[in-house]
This record gives C-alpha cells, structure tokens and sequence, in this order.
C-alpha cells in the first residue's frame, strides 16, 4: 500500500491527501484563532496558501511527507490537517489543526490516531515527536491519547522550550510528546 497516496477512513472522516481544491478551505479555516498556538500566522492573501500547498504536495511526492485533510463522511465539509513530516528518519514529526467551528468533537483525536496506526503499520521508525504549546490542552490530550509521553526525569520549567513565530510578538512555550512505535 502505498500511504503517500493513500487517504484513510475513519469513523466519521476520510483523511484525503492534500490537494489544491481544499485551498481556500485552508486559507480560511488557518486564521488568528487557530494559529494562537503555531508558529506560521495566518496567511494575508489566498496565494500564499496555494504556494505553501504546491510545497507541500511536492514534499508528499518526494516521500518526504504525509499531509492528510479530514472530510466529514456525512457533510463533506473540510474539518483540518493531519501532518507527519521527516519520513525516512528514525523521528518523525507531528502536527495538525482543526478549524475552529469543528472544535470540541473530537476530529484531531480520531484523525491523528488512524494516521499514527497507519505509520505503525507501514513505517519504520523509533518515535513520533508531537510538539505543542502547553497551554493547548486539546492538543495535549490527543498526543496523551496516543500514548505520547513527555520527559519524566525534568521537571516542568526544564521541558517547556520557548520557540519564536513569524509573529515577533508571540512566543510559544512548546512541551515535545514522544509518541512510540510501540
């Protein structure tokens, strides 16, 4: 099977490669409130997106990558991203967004899980490092869902990292999640 191709089902989603059609579905869904805990800022002008789209497709045609949307099954209404970057690598990386008007349903969780069992399935790798803001507690809770642990031999103050944005007037106090092959 070849997952760079692939979507996957879920429960109430397909997960569908990312594809330009679901561009300006990105560009609005991607705004001030869903970037509060991201490093990009959202984008000001519909191009930007499709570039950043083109990226990331050439990225998923070189395996370097997977970008999955999520499409509810009974609507078809555009929920968010599933990403998984650095294939190839013993550490992968994690990360994904949900428009604000689906928050509370729980999609991130049922997304990102069904991706992670794919990649246990079909990827070699050691772990899957999930960073996110530690005041985004739903985040947190999906990485904790997955199994995801933090580093229990630091304390708090010694895990959290602060990390600069494309905003020079928001830092982020990012906690990394290592979610295991198993």
């Amino acid at each position: 099977m070849d997952i760079f191709t692939q979507g996957l089902e879920t429960e109430r989603m397909y997960l569908v490669p990312l594809h330009e059609k679901y561009v300006e579905d990105m560009f609005y869904g991607l705004d001030e409130e869903i970037t509060k805990y991201m490093t990009p800022s959202p984008a000001k002008e519909i191009q930007a997106t499709k570039d950043w789209c083109l990226g990331a497709i050439k990225s998923m045609q070189n395996k370097e990558r997977i970008l999955l949307l999520g499409i509810t099954k009974n609507t078809e209404e555009f929920i968010g991203s599933f990403d998984i970057n650095g294939l190839g690598n013993n550490a992968l990386k994690a990360g994904l967004w949900i428009k604000q008007s689906s928050h509370g349903n729980r999609y991130g969780r049922e997304g990102m899980l069904a991706l992670i069992q794919r990649l246990r399935e079909n990827i070699d790798f050691e772990y899957i490092l999930f960073p996110v803001d530690k005041d985004n507690i739903p985040s947190r809770k999906v990485a904790e869902f997955a199994d995801g642990v933090l580093d229990v031999d630091k304390n708090w103050d010694e895990i959290v990292t602060k990390k600069a944005t494309q905003d020079p007037k928001k830092i982020l106090n990012v906690v990394h999640y290592r979610i295991y092959k198993k």
